[in-house]
């Protein structure tokens, strides 16, 4: 699952994570059943929609051009 759901200690909140985003929050909850409805939200727009995330991060590799790899056959005997 790209959302998870843990509890912060220090503020006693349940808080709502982006796995693919470095961990970032993105919700912050009083209860429980509350953030874990909100992460099922959130995983469920993600499959909806998902595939044109996947389509602009494509576009973007293209636009950048092909990859290039060092020329290792100068040094190599």
């Amino acid at each position: 699952m790209r959302y998870l759901v843990r509890y912060n200690s220090d503020d006693s909140k349940w808080l709502v994570i982006d796995s693919l985003s470095a961990g970032q929050a993105v919700g912050c909850h009083d209860q429980k059943p509350k953030a874990l409805t909100q992460a099922k939200s959130e995983e469920r727009q993600w499959h909806r929609y998902g595939s044109v995330d996947r389509a602009f991060h494509a576009a973007s590799r293209m636009a950048r051009g092909p990859r290039r790899l060092p020329n290792r056959s100068a040094g190599c005997r």
